[in-house]
């Protein structure tokens, strides 16, 4: 509702709600004053004494056009209104749209992978922890992510483990060589006496699709016959790796399941996200400050308004 004069302070002009002089709310004003019982119209239609009549006013002419009664005007359009709520439904699909990235990489699972038929997840905090230590190394982050077995128990000597290095690995032939090189100088260190009759490949290849190296090693020394399977698979932050460790007979029996097993596996989480510190966590604390912010700011309009 357009008011053509404001009943406090008595500003001639067509006004939406909010005087623009005195910043009284005119509605809330007049409800005020009629409750007092000195506000509106007397029975009798007199208006009451102490307020002035807000009747129909004639504005300014326009440009020398006759004098418009304010009461004729159409209702004003409320622009700021509409662009306020246009303002606030984009800040909030933003929001929502960096809410759903954070949510996802912070707490939403790094994979998918079905494992070989039979094998089942190991739940083993302990065991997790172990592998998480022994895999780390120098200042490259690991990430344990799960282990399985054939019968789903830890005591079992063939497993699949995956892992994730916060750190982006080359899937180039350069990479593969500098690991050929690693076993060589291992083994010239520890002599064929040591690692006994050990071969090791590297070879670059493809993980549903993803460049990956494909490395395997193989030991046999007396009674020791073990063979190693590890996939480095790469990604955009961060490396995934998938290690299949068994005796040899029970390697060389599965070791086709397992690769077959691998084209299940897929990257869920935001990869821009995932494995850079710089950038996740303040993401994360910048969209949580950005929350805390809103909430402040919506309070505020809704005192403003009261």
């Amino acid at each position: 509702m357009t008011y053509p004069r404001c009943p406090k302070c008595g500003l001639v002009a067509a006004i939406d709600d909010e005087c623009p002089k005195c910043g009284v709310y005119i509605s809330k004003y007049l409800a005020v004053q009629q409750r007092r019982g000195i506000g509106g119209e007397r029975a009798g239609g007199t208006p009451a004494l102490g307020v002035p009549s807000l009747g129909p006013v004639m504005l300014p002419p326009e440009r020398g056009g006759p004098p418009t009664s304010a009461a004729s005007l159409p209702p004003l359009a409320k622009g700021s209104s509409a662009t306020t709520i246009a303002v606030w439904a984009a800040v909030l699909l933003v929001m929502a749209g960096l809410g759903y990235v954070v949510l996802v990489d912070w707490f939403g699972a790094a994979y998918a992978y079905k494992p070989p038929p039979g094998w089942k997840k190991v739940d083993n905090e302990q065991v997790e922890k172990a592998l998480e230590q022994m895999s780390s190394q120098g200042n490259t982050v690991k990430e344990f992510l799960a282990l399985y077995t054939p019968g789903g128990s830890a005591q079992e000597q063939s497993a699949v483990a995956l892992l994730e290095l916060e750190q982006a690995v080359p899937m180039t032939e350069a990479s593969a060589q500098m690991l050929r090189a690693g076993f060589s100088q291992l083994q010239s260190q520890m002599g064929r006496t040591m690692l006994g009759n050990a071969s090791a490949t590297a070879e670059l290849t493809k993980v549903a699709g993803r460049p990956a190296i494909e490395i395997e090693f193989a030991i046999k020394m007396g009674t020791i016959d073990m063979s190693l399977l590890q996939e480095v698979i790469g990604s955009t932050r961060s490396t995934f790796v998938l290690l299949f460790l068994a005796p040899g007979a029970e390697y060389r029996a599965n070791v086709e399941a397992v690769r077959a097993s691998l084209s299940s596996f897929r990257v869920l989480a935001p990869e821009g996200l995932r494995g850079s510190p710089w950038v996740k966590y303040p993401l994360r604390w910048g969209w949580i400050l950005g929350i805390l912010l809103l909430a402040f700011v919506a309070y505020g309009q809704i005192r403003n308004r009261d």
